[in-house]
This record gives C-alpha cells, sequence and structure tokens, in this order.
C-alpha cells in the first residue's frame, strides 16, 4: 500500500469517528504511519487529501454504470438507485465531502458521469440545442446536489430505492 492509499485509508477512519473539520494533518499521519512531510509531499491541506479519497472512492464507483442494462424500462431508476447507494456506503466521505464543496456540477467526476450515462439522452431531447443542453446540465447537476445533500442532513431516512423511484419519476414527467 502506498503512502497516498495510508493516508486516504487513514481519514475514511477517521470520519467514521469525527466530522473532517476535526482531522488535523498530525493525527492522520499518526494513522497512517506516515511522516508529515510525505504528507505534503502530496497534499497541501486535509481538504485535497478529502478530494483525492473522493477522487479514488467515484472511479470505482463509475465502473459500476457498466452493469446497468439501459435498454431496461427502468434503467433511470437503476441509474439513482446505483447512485443513492453509493451515497450510502460511503456516507462518512461523501458527508465530509458534500459539506465541504461548492457543488457537484463542478465536480468533474459528476460530470464525467453525466456524460457517459445521461448527456446522450438529453442531447436526443434537445436536438443538440447546446444552450438548452448546458442549462438542463446546471438543472439537474445542482438539483441533485440539494437532494443528497437533504437526504444526509436528514440522516439517511429515505431508502435509496425511495428516492430512486422519485427521481426517475420526475424526470420522465419532466422530458414528457
Amino acid at each position: 500500500m502506498t503512502a497516498k492509499d495510508k493516508l486516504i485509508e487513514a481519514l475514511i477512519k477517521l470520519l467514521s469517528i469525527k466530522d473532517f473539520n476535526q482531522i488535523n494533518v498530525k493525527e492522520l499521519c499518526q494513522i497512517a504511519n506516515v511522516n508529515r512531510t510525505t504528507f505534503y509531499a502530496y497534499y497541501d491541506n486535509t481538504f485535497e487529501l478529502l478530494i483525492d479519497a473522493k477522487d479514488k472512492k467515484t472511479a470505482t464507483f463509475n465502473e459500476s454504470f457498466k452493469t446497468i442494462n439501459f435498454k431496461a424500462d427502468n434503467y433511470k431508476e437503476l441509474i439513482y438507485l446505483n447512485y443513492f447507494n453509493f451515497v450510502k456506503k460511503e456516507i462518512n466521505l461523501y458527508k465530509a465531502y458534500i459539506m465541504n464543496s461548492i457543488s457537484l456540477g463542478s465536480d468533474k467526476d459528476f460530470n464525467v458521469l453525466f456524460k457517459d450515462t445521461l448527456l446522450p439522452r438529453v442531447k436526443k431531447i434537445y436536438n443538440n440545442d447546446e444552450t438548452a443542453i448546458y442549462y438542463y446540465t446546471v438543472f439537474f447537476m445542482e438539483g441533485l446536489f440539494c437532494i443528497i445533500k437533504r437526504w444526509i442532513n436528514n440522516n439517511l431516512k429515505e431508502s435509496p430505492e425511495y428516492l430512486a423511484k422519485i427521481l426517475a419519476k420526475i424526470e420522465v414527467n419532466f422530458n414528457n
């Protein structure tokens, strides 16, 4: 395991017992069993480590979309269900990231995810009108960000299945 991997694992471990804002470089390095100079060779601050940890987990998450049957009648629900299950599984990391981030709209991984899974349909709906596609993307990403943030603030009260059904239904009604 590399020093970066050790630092990411230390962060994830600490996030299970304390808020991100209470985590410092010294304790990360102690748990990871690396020197502070090693931490600073990779990161300027703990937020950069948080982004790196989120990026690593999101890469795994993006791979899971390869298993979705986009020809299934409920593929929209399956996309959302996959997403909400990911958030639930990685709640500590995700909570730290989302509560310290401006939005998902600026997140390159989620923009890639949108591009690969939803953009082809959006282009078809809006006949490749770049302005309409841009505003739909902003609407979708910012709306999803707010839903996730409220779900987290609500302590994941609703099930991933329930939220996936709601969003799939909203999208169907919105696009018709």
